[in-house]
């Protein structure tokens, strides 16, 4: 070096400028070092085939069990004689939970780095279909690559890779189905795959290192389309479930009940209406409404010409006491809006039957009655809820209730002979309840009330409203 400018020597380097544009500069030895990608020639090959390479970091076993591994950039291409698909969506690499594969005994002396990606075929509102695909490298085996400095070979044992097919579907009632259907994997029986690794700054390939690895594997013929659903793996929920529960839970909108009710529990017969159908348990108020458990169900109001949401969040059912009878009350809560943090307007929708009533409905071996006045009740709001200093603030702005002079719908349930319409019980109904907006039928209900009520906490805690219009525009103290 001459005052600071230095030529290397030949064969050594300083600086990637020194080194060809397939190597690196190792900073240590000041050698040229390489090739830092596959030749072209790396990817060809016969058959139905798994070219890929990726470019990112790899995440700890508690991100990918958490769904939250970190995203890379990588390209997977299947290839087969009929098509070349492109997987290249939400890239991942990640270390993986040792309990996945415990019943794996390849498996047993190895952890195992996933890397995925996926290419959508169709997708809409409530459905979507996309391949995805898996692969497992032995962290192992890939620290003894980088620890004899190999840069490209034969794909090490254990390895796995997965073409799958995955259909996502959910129904009206929020009810997830999912069917993942592995369509082709690595096919050991020809000739092994080939992997190139570049791994100048990994030491053991743990979470946190970058991960750069190349691959092409010969994968066995897609299964043909009449087969596809031979290895499926189907669930609701989240939850296990057999193919033909599969089939029966997409085809269904959810809603049906137990029992056939007659149209009419779902016709209308005035301007203004509430039509429902929910199934779910009867609620113990004493746990809590944040315990509730949801019920599934629809609920269709218009009022004036205009429909309301009231059930798209959730619907539930409790058991409460009104003027000192139990009635069995099913609520539906949607249209939410957000207002700001912590504030936002909603549809809210009530339903109460005595539980007299439908008592001596179960009696009487009919499956249907009347709306009758203080027999069932309607009520649709429209509210506000606000957070200020910790405490749950309330608008209440009532839109409708059952009409009280002129009753008319009907209102029908399923229901057994042991059927008690008591905490833990489940609840069948369906019910088309006549409405009415004018303010006296309202305040027989509501109290008097200029529009809309306010209250703190609980119904009974009133406030004036403009104490809530201050606390929603963050005055007051």
């Amino acid at each position: 070096c001459i005052n600071g400018d230095c030529t290397p020597l030949e064969g050594l380097c300083t600086t990637y400028r020194d080194c060809t544009a397939t190597e690196y500069c190792d900073e240590e030895e000041h050698i040229c070092k390489g090739p830092t990608l596959p030749d072209p020639s790396f990817f060809d090959g016969d058959g139905d085939r798994l070219l890929f390479s990726y470019r990112g970091r790899i995440g700890s076993d508690d991100s990918y069990a958490m769904g939250s591994s970190p995203v890379g950039q990588a390209t997977f291409t299947w290839r087969t004689e009929a098509q070349e698909v492109v997987l290249d969506y939400y890239a991942y690499a990640s270390l993986v939970p040792e309990s996945m594969l415990s019943d794996s005994p390849s498996w047993s002396d190895h952890h195992a780095i996933i890397v995925g990606a996926s290419h959508t075929i169709s997708q809409n509102l409530q459905a979507s279909q996309y391949y995805s695909v898996s692969l497992g490298l032995a962290k192992e085996e890939l620290a003894s690559w980088r620890a004899s400095r190999q840069f490209i070979g034969e794909v090490p044992h254990p390895v796995w890779a997965t073409l799958y097919k995955i259909s996502n579907f959910e129904r009206e009632d929020r009810v997830h189905f999912s069917a993942v259907c592995p369509i082709s994997w690595i096919d050991e029986t020809t000739t092994a795959g080939r992997l190139f690794l570049f791994a100048p700054e990994n030491e053991s390939f743990d979470a946190g290192e970058p991960l750069m690895v190349w691959g092409n594997l010969p994968l066995a013929p897609m299964l043909p389309p009449e087969e596809e659903n031979l290895y499926c793996n189907y669930t609701r929920d989240g939850a296990a479930i057999t193919a033909q529960e599969y089939e029966e839970g997409i085809a269904s909108s959810g809603y049906e009940l137990t029992c056939e009710l007659p149209e009419e529990v779902s016709q209308p017969t005035a301007p203004d209406w509430l039509t429902l159908i929910f199934s779910g348990t009867i609620n113990d108020p004493a746990v809590g409404l944040a315990n509730f458990a949801k019920g599934m169900g629809t609920a269709a109001v218009s009022l004036q010409g205009v429909s309301h949401s009231t059930a798209d969040y959730y619907t539930l059912s409790y058991l409460y006491p009104v003027e000192g009878r139990d009635f069995v009350f099913v609520q539906g809560l949607g249209s939410i809006e957000v207002l700001g943090a912590d504030h936002y307007r909603y549809k809210l929708m009530r339903l109460m039957i005595s539980q007299e009533s439908l008592l001596a409905l179960r009696d009487s071996g009919d499956a249907t009655m009347l709306p009758v006045s203080h027999e069932v009740m309607v009520t649709v709001d429209s509210n506000e809820s606000l957070v200020y200093n910790g405490v749950n603030f309330y608008r209440v702005c009532p839109m409708a209730v059952a009409d009280p002079v002129a009753p008319s719908g009907l209102v029908g349930s399923c229901f057994t002979d042991q059927s008690t319409f008591d905490y833990g019980d489940t609840f069948e109904v369906a019910a088309t309840v006549n409405l009415t907006t004018e303010q006296a039928a309202q305040e027989a209900w509501h109290g008097t009330f200029d529009g809309c009520y306010c209250y703190m906490s609980i119904e009974s805690n009133r406030i004036d409203c403009t104490q809530f219009d201050t606390y929603a525009q963050g005055g007051g103290k």
